[in-house]
C-alpha cells in the first residue's frame, strides 16, 4: 500500500563520483538495508533474503543533499513480500521532494539454514488486501 518514510540522511562526500552525484551502488545499498529491516518487521522474522528488480534511476542525489527512503507493501505471498520503494531528495528551502530512484524488491522469509519458509498467517491477516 501506501509509501511511508523509513529513513532520512545526507549524501556524504565519499558517496559521490567525478560527476558530482551519488553513486547508484550507495542508493541500492540504502534500498537493501532499509527494506530488509522493514520486511523483517512485517514478516516477524530476522532472516530475509532479497532480489532487487525493476530499478529506475530517475534523478541524481547531490553532495550534502537530504534523501529519504519510502517503502510500501505491494504484495504478500506464501514465502515472500514484494515492496515498492522510492528514494526522494528533499529540499530544506522549498520542502519539496523529487524522486531519485524507484524500484520494487522481493524478500523471501527464510530459516537459519537459508530455506524458504511460510510467512505466518497472522501477517496476511494484518494486510488482507495485499495477500
Amino acid at each position: 500500500g501506501e509509501l511511508i518514510c523509513r529513513n532520512s540522511q545526507f549524501c556524504k562526500g565519499n558517496q559521490v563520483g567525478i560527476h558530482n552525484r551519488m553513486y547508484g551502488a550507495f542508493l541500492l545499498e540504502e534500498v537493501d538495508a532499509v527494506c530488509a529491516v522493514f520486511a523483517a518487521e512485517v514478516c516477524d522474522t530476522p532472516w530475509v533474503v532479497t532480489k532487487t528488480m525493476n530499478v529506475d534511476f530517475v534523478s541524481e542525489v547531490k553532495p550534502n543533499q537530504i534523501y529519504k527512503t519510502y517503502v510500501g507493501i505491494k504484495k504478500i505471498g506464501n514465502t515472500s513480500i514484494t515492496l515498492n520503494v522510492e528514494i526522494r531528495t528533499h529540499s530544506v528551502d522549498t520542502e519539496k521532494e523529487k524522486i531519485a530512484i524507484k524500484c520494487q524488491v522481493v524478500f523471501v522469509r527464510i530459516n537459519e539454514y537459508g530455506e524458504a519458509i511460510r510467512i505466518n498467517d497472522s501477517v496476511r491477516t494484518n494486510y488482507p488486501e495485499l495477500s
